[in-house]
């Protein structure tokens, strides 16, 4: 989770995604139907389930950006130390 959020939390949020949208796509069609809702209870967790796969998804990518811009400033780092090494340690 440290080193790959994306992945982390990106796998649960798409599953959760897809299993709340199996319900929600029946709920759909029967209200694009005009049809009155058989199984008004399956609103609920649908919504429920769709939202907090979103929200899994979007906390990995903010995550990833998070670790993606701490391994550019971890290596930019690690470059401006060999520069200084190497101007400290050079033999005159």
């Amino acid at each position: 989770r440290d080193y790959k959020p994306l992945t982390f939390f990106g796998i649960p949020g798409l599953f959760l995604l897809l299993v709340g949208l199996i319900p929600g796509t029946a709920i759909a069609i029967e209200l694009l139907e005009g049809r009155i809702v058989r199984q008004p209870l399956l609103v609920v967790p649908a919504a429920g389930l769709v939202l907090c796969g979103l929200l899994l998804l979007a906390v990995g990518l903010v995550l990833h950006s998070i670790a993606r811009r701490s391994q550019e400033l971890e290596y930019q780092l690690e470059v401006m130390a060999d520069e200084i090494r190497s101007v400290v340690l050079k033999p005159r």
